[in-house]
Parts: C-alpha cells; sequence; structure tokens
C-alpha cells in the first residue's frame, strides 16, 4: 500500500509540473493582416520591442514568445500542432476560419474615444454626387490589408446592384499605409479613398487644410478589425492574467508607447455579439458571390 500511494504521488506530482510548465509558458502569434497599416519590417520591430518588455516586466508570468505569421492559415495550422496559445489575426480572416478553429474569441483591441474603428469614404471636396452610385467611374485608392473596410465597401456595391470596387472604378490602387492613401485624394492622384476614421483624424490634426479640401462621403458601422483568440484548453487563470497584463500597459509612460505601437489604447472581453453585424456582412457577401474576399 506504501508503494501505490507513493507511486501515486508520484504521478500528481509530475502532472502538477507538466501543467505547470506549460501555464508559465505564453506563446503569442500574430498574423500580418492584423497589422494592415504598418509595413511588414515595422511590425516585426514592434514585436520584438513588445517582446522584451513584456518579458522584462511581467517575468513573473513565464516565458513569453512573439511570432509573427504570413497568414492567419499559418497561424491555425500551428494552433492545430499545440505551438499557439494565444492567436491575434484579422477579423475577416477568423470569419473565414472560426469554423475549424479550435479555440475560444479572447479580447478585442479597442481604440482610442472610438471604441472600433469605423471606415470612411474621403473624397476631394469638388467631387460631385453624395452616393455610391454617383462615384462610378472614380479613381480609388483603399489600404491594401484593411480586409474589414474592402467587405464593407464591396458589400454595399453588391447591395445597390453595382460590380465590385475593380470593375465599379475606373482605377483602383492600393497603398501600404493610410497617410498615403489620404494624400492621394488631397494632391489630386485619386478622386476618394476608403481609410479607418481614426487615419482620417490623424490627418485632419495634423494637417487642418486636409479637412477643408476633402469631406466624407459615407462612414460605415463600427467594427473590430482584430480578434484576439485562445487555444480551446488554455487555462482561464492564464487568460485573465494576460488580459490584466495587455490593460496594465497604458498605466505608465513605457507601456503606453509599446500600445500606441500597435495603434491601440487598451483591450476589452470579446463577445460573438461585438462582431454579429460584421459577420452578417461578411455572409451576404459570400450568398451574393463576392469574388475579391
Amino acid at each position: 500500500m506504501p508503494r501505490i500511494l507513493r507511486a501515486l504521488a508520484l504521478c500528481m506530482t509530475l502532472a502538477i509540473c507538466v501543467t505547470g510548465g506549460a501555464a508559465n509558458r505564453i506563446r503569442i502569434g500574430f498574423s500580418m493582416a492584423s497589422f494592415p497599416d504598418v509595413a511588414s519590417q515595422d511590425a516585426r520591430s514592434a514585436l520584438d520591442i513588445w517582446n522584451q518588455e513584456l518579458n522584462t516586466r511581467y517575468r513573473s508570468y513565464g516565458e513569453i514568445t512573439t511570432t509573427l505569421y504570413p497568414s492567419a492559415e499559418a497561424m491555425a495550422a500551428e494552433l492545430d500542432r499545440g505551438g499557439l496559445d494565444l492567436l491575434i489575426l484579422a477579423t475577416v480572416d477568423y470569419l473565414r476560419l472560426e469554423d475549424r478553429l479550435d479555440a475560444d474569441l479572447g479580447f478585442l483591441a479597442t481604440r482610442g474615444s472610438l471604441g472600433f474603428d469605423r471606415f470612411l469614404l474621403v473624397a476631394r471636396q469638388e467631387t460631385k454626387g453624395g452616393g455610391l452610385q454617383s462615384l462610378r467611374g472614380s479613381r480609388f485608392t483603399y489600404v491594401r490589408q484593411e480586409e474589414v473596410g474592402l467587405l464593407y465597401l464591396n458589400h454595399a456595391l453588391l447591395t445597390q446592384h453595382a460590380p465590385e470596387m475593380d470593375r465599379f472604378f475606373a482605377s483602383t490602387k492600393p497603398v501600404a499605409k493610410s497617410s498615403l492613401a489620404l494624400n492621394s485624394v488631397y494632391f489630386g492622384q485619386a478622386d476618394l479613398c476608403l481609410v479607418t476614421e481614426s487615419a482620417y483624424r490623424t490627418m485632419t490634426t495634423m494637417n487642418p487644410a486636409f479637412g477643408r479640401r476633402t469631406r466624407i462621403i459615407q462612414t460605415s458601422s463600427q467594427f473590430p478589425t482584430s480578434v484576439s483568440l485562445f487555444r480551446r484548453d488554455y487555462p482561464m487563470a492564464m487568460r485573465n492574467r494576460i488580459v490584466e497584463m495587455v490593460n496594465a500597459l497604458r498605466t505608465y509612460p513605457r507601456g503606453a508607447q509599446l500600445l500606441a505601437l500597435f495603434r491601440v489604447t487598451g483591450v476589452q472581453p470579446g463577445e460573438k455579439a461585438m462582431l454579429a453585424e460584421l459577420r452578417r456582412i461578411f455572409r451576404d457577401y459570400r450568398q451574393m458571390k463576392g469574388r475579391l474576399l
């Protein structure tokens, strides 16, 4: 009997050690599309700073590793192998893959006083008309990886029985950053562009003349542009600690600067209801046989 008890005690000790070892490791994956307005090299630099700061300030939480993935599909494959605890990916990618991901919705990033961002169609002040149909044949610029905004726009076009943007506009030009899209309208290289409200506000604050020379044609609802997911069997205690850790960053200057690199002010618990409208638009778009997303 004592031998059996010792064996049971040893098994329990090993189980605790294994569980504790797994819980004290935080493996985070970001998809490149979750940085729609950031060059890949800048995203990697931001993640290096993020990783260094978290491992220095929150060492007691366990070892934190952060990896940037070229696509959401690559992250999903890594999750299937058990190699990730937390995934941050673009919302449209989440809607594409949610049925196959063995993960739970985690938290959503907030952006300043806006909560979530809205998308704006911004045109030159002298552009005629006020609705989408009046913009047919215009020169259009957009941020290459801003898929939530593109989903919103192409869904709106199909709903109005118009073709998608590549056939609706005279020309469509993808650019890497919102500032480039906005400047293309300001300097007359394009008739209109699609950008986030936060990007437009930043531009008009830096250059008040920009606000006077442009006007907003259409505004979307607020949409989360990225989501986080925890692998389904990740301990709840660790999930809560990660949320606390991220929100604590805004309480001191270097942490706030770190959040600014990601253009967020904090996080809040994610609820599927917060994605309901975007999910509806996504499903409608697929049912209308949208081609571009």
